[in-house]
């Protein structure tokens, strides 16, 4: 169907028109491990982290389906303050057998541990969170991990024997206008600062450069006056 019409009806819908068994190609897209995500996300000791997942899938005749999102419900607890938008990147990493092949779409995700880490200096700093699937067998021992900037500072991880999990949403992924245009702000803001660091780091070496050349002309010329004297 148009891609338009994909948007438009339910994961579970679309997966009935494939056939299984499905194998997990990629996150946002096919052959793509990794994927870009934001996060809103206040936390004062206890902390419910809400991290998106997204997977893509290919049927046993080779149809794609996907991004299919799964919102993260993960309870941590822990020493850290937090209240702001976090900028990650996320990874699946499959385990050394690689992800074997589903029955179904899974509608849900199973979380066994995990932990997360926040170092904040100013408002400013990185953030980076962990989680290991176990649930269903097929992703059990993926990992999950994000790395990103945000305002957190400090550290929780989820509770020895509790379980947490990363929910499928009815629709696939679809980034909306505010979200696009918030990701390219973000990514001139980024690339902004980025290029403030590399002309710093310059103009302190000019100055540098240039001090070290007048003490070389200041002990040429001593040596000069010596000689002549």
């Amino acid at each position: 169907p148009p891609r338009e019409e994909l948007f438009s009806r339910t994961v579970q819908e679309l997966e009935a028109e494939l056939e299984p068994p499905f194998r997990v190609v990629g996150t946002r897209r096919p052959a793509h491990l990794s994927f870009f995500h934001w996060d809103l996300n206040v936390s004062l000791f206890l902390d419910r982290l809400n991290p998106n997942l997204y997977l893509t899938f290919e049927d046993a005749r080779g149809r794609v389906l996907g991004p299919v999102c799964y919102r993260g419900a993960i309870d941590t607890v822990g020493l850290k303050v937090e209240m702001g938008t976090r900028i990650s990147m996320g990874e699946l990493r499959p385990p050394v057998s690689g992800i074997q092949p589903l029955a179904s779409i899974p509608r849900t995700l199973a979380v066994s541990s995990g932990y997360d880490l926040g170092m904040s200096l100013s408002g400013v700093g990185f953030t980076l969170s962990r989680f290991d699937l176990c649930d269903p067998p097929e992703l059990a021992r993926s990992v999950v991990r994000y790395r990103g900037v945000g305002t957190a500072l400090g550290y929780t991880k989820m509770r020895a024997g509790t379980q947490s999990l990363f929910s499928r949403l009815p629709h696939l992924y679809r980034p909306s206008l505010p979200e696009r245009a918030f990701l390219a702000l973000f990514a001139a803001m980024y690339a902004l600062s980025w290029l403030l660091v590399a002309f710093a780091w310059v103009a302190a070496v000019s100055v540098e450069v240039a001090k070290q050349s007048e003490e070389l002309e200041r002990r040429e010329s001593e040596e000069r006056e010596k000689d002549e004297a």
